[in-house]
């Protein structure tokens, strides 16, 4: 066998061979034109959905370099466009975190494209993506984002400057969201769902579900006059008026929940 392909090399140097081959790699460019995808078919068994009209490049002039990518085609008769470039692609592919950027536009659909960058990571089926800086039109999202098992979650998130954290999941064409915020110092949950999300962006009518939840922080009520003095507390006379601690106050709820539907 050519050296370091022995059995065990690989393991000795905490490598194996394929990514050593993938160091190799290089790609001139890419091009594809009026090309056709097939998404995978849903748990029901029902057809994927086709990516069609594909016009796509991409170019690594080598393995640790930048990958760059231009793609647009038509999805369920939108046209959308995609740009984007993920630093050192080797280093991505083994696991490490590597500077991304995308862009995504999709003028039948949005009426602002979307800017994208992160520190993005991919290992065993979980894409990470630290110091996420999203940005749509006059908003902004950053935040931790954690992507696996059709789940998406963010942490230590902010959008709009109104500190959040939650997941969102999408399957089979249903969005599921449960998120909490804090808009004016108020903390709130959010929690959900979408029946149909290509029927909602394409303008048509689908179930929703939606519950807010809203968190009551009990203040203490002002004095209306100054506290006594302590030996009036603990030894009241017969017509002084009861002590502001002893006035039973009102119960409240904790929460409040509405749903909407």
């Amino acid at each position: 066998l050519p050296e370091g392909e022995a059995p065990g090399a690989g393991r000795r140097s905490g490598r194996g061979v394929p990514a050593r081959r993938l160091r190799d790699l290089s790609l001139d460019k890419l091009i594809v034109r009026n090309g056709t995808v097939i998404l995978p078919p849903s748990e029901d068994g029902t057809p994927g959905e086709r990516i069609t009209a594909l016009d796509a490049e991409a170019s690594l002039p080598k393995a640790n370099g930048v990958l760059t990518f231009d793609a647009s085609a038509t999805y369920d008769g939108d046209r959308v466009a995609a740009t984007g470039t993920i630093g050192s692609f080797a280093h991505f592919v083994e696991g490490g975190p590597v500077p991304a950027r995308f862009v995504l536009s999709a003028p039948g659909v949005l009426p602002h494209q979307v800017t994208v960058s992160a520190a993005a990571s991919s290992k065993a089926g979980v894409v990470k993506l630290a110091q996420l800086k999203a940005q749509y039109g006059p908003h902004a999202l950053t935040g931790n984002a954690t992507y696996a098992d059709d789940t998406l979650a963010i942490t230590q998130g902010t959008f709009d400057q109104t500190p959040f954290s939650g997941t969102a999941k999408l399957v089979d064409d249903k969005l599921s969201l449960d998120v909490e915020a804090a808009p004016e110092g108020k903390p709130l949950r959010v929690a959900g769902s979408l029946g149909s999300l290509d029927r909602f962006l394409a303008g048509g009518e689908t179930p929703l579900q939606l519950g807010i939840t809203r968190r009551i922080i009990s203040r203490p009520r002002p004095l209306s006059r100054p506290a006594p003095h302590i030996k009036t507390a603990l030894s009241p006379s017969r017509d002084s008026t009861p002590s502001p601690a002893r006035i039973p106050r009102r119960a409240r709820p904790p929460t409040q929940t509405m749903w909407f539907r």
